[in-house]
């Protein structure tokens, strides 16, 4: 939950930063946070599918509502 939060206030953040030019350090800094979250959340999906199975398991990972 955490990382949500901390993942909706980097975008946030980022529709301030719009009108910035591109090669701007605010812009390349918030590019490589946007990514760190993103390798972060397909981690979590990686280690949730090993550890729960994907689809045929009660529980699994896409039976999981949360998910």
């Amino acid at each position: 939950m955490v990382l949500i939060a901390l993942s909706s206030l980097q975008l946030a953040y980022e529709t301030y930063i719009q009108d910035l030019p591109k090669d701007d350090m605010v812009m390349i800094i918030n590019s490589i946070v946007g990514d760190i979250f993103t390798y972060l959340f397909v981690l979590e999906f990686l280690l949730k599918m090993v550890a729960l199975g994907f689809v045929m398991d009660n529980g699994s990972y896409l039976r999981e509502s949360w998910n």
